[in-house]
């Protein structure tokens, strides 16, 4: 038997059941709030200025703002010619 009295026990148990519930409450209150934040983000703001860009213009347009610029384009090129003769090296390396 514990020494502690019934009153005491009693004030532990409700404080157990509190903090269990206020965990509860904290989940439900983040999952709402991120279910708010999509919905007003995306929904109400993402889709509609998507919807407003492609009526205004064109595809080719819309694809020539999203294109990364040519001097970005050549960098990756040559940084993937540089990676493929490195691993075709490291592979002669370890055949040899």
């Amino acid at each position: 038997v514990s020494g502690l009295s019934n009153e005491h026990q009693a004030a532990l148990d409700v404080q157990i059941a509190m903090s269990a519930y206020c965990r509860v409450v904290e989940k439900r209150i983040v999952d709402q709030v991120s279910q708010l934040c999509y919905h007003w983000f995306i929904t109400r703001c993402a889709l509609v200025l998507d919807s407003k860009l492609s009526s205004a213009f064109t595809s080719a347009i819309l694809f020539e703002w999203m294109r990364e610029p040519f001097d970005q384009q050549q960098k990756r090129e040559n940084l993937k010619k540089i990676i493929d003769a490195m691993e075709r090296a490291l592979i002669m390396g370890q055949n040899a």
